[in-house]
């Protein structure tokens, strides 16, 4: 190990030990953890995944490389971060998993 993957060894420990967790996993960047949580959770062709319009594509490409299909929410000026789930698209498979 070089003394930077130590020091992201020592972090991921000590990390899952102050949230009580056994394991942690650091990544790279936001669309990164997006994708690794998508796996772990078994998202794929089939499962709706809830996602805000109102985003860059590393929030909606880690949805797509699991081959699952983005349900995009409608944005509001009078709800929190302009997001209403309310007002979302029609659910195409009626199976929706998550919402990031």
């Amino acid at each position: 190990h070089s003394s930077g993957r130590a020091t992201v060894d020592a972090f991921e420990q000590e990390f899952a030990e102050k949230v009580g967790i056994s394991h942690a996993v650091a990544v790279a960047s936001g669309t990164a953890a997006m994708h690794l949580s998508l796996r772990v959770l078994g998202m794929g062709p089939g499962d709706e995944v809830i996602a805000s319009t109102l985003t860059f594509i590393g929030g909606v490409t880690p949805i797509v490389f699991q081959g699952a299909y983005w349900a995009g929410t409608h944005q509001r000026k009078d709800t929190p971060f302009g997001s209403s789930y309310r007002f979302r698209p029609k659910a195409a498979f009626g199976n929706t998993r998550t919402s990031v």
